[in-house]
């Protein structure tokens, strides 16, 4: 199942989210299974916190509550440490020139 919920901000969307996500794990979707894309690391980590009180999970559980940057660089199988350190060299580099 795929939702997608827009809205400024102190609408509902992230309360909106967990219900969605509570009701699928008590029909018996694996919480490891499910993703919780968001823009911002503050946003991500707040539904993070917030399902795992209200739904008694182990953050552990919770592999793919993250920001569209950081599970796009999971699923490409690509480390963001190693190219942030290429783009500051590449930063460096321009500023040197």
């Amino acid at each position: 199942m795929e939702t997608v919920i827009f809205g400024p901000p102190g609408t509902g969307k992230t309360t909106t989210l967990i219900d969605i996500i509570k009701k699928s794990i008590q029909d018996g979707m694996d919480p490891t299974k499910i993703a919780f894309m968001s823009f911002s690391r503050k946003a991500a980590t707040e539904a993070r916190d917030r399902s795992a009180i209200e739904l008694g999970l182990d953050i552990k559980q919770m592999l793919y509550f993250r920001t569209l940057h950081s599970l796009a660089f999971t699923w490409l199988g690509l480390e963001s440490k190693k190219y942030l350190k290429v783009l500051i060299i590449m930063i460096l580099v321009s500023l040197l020139a």
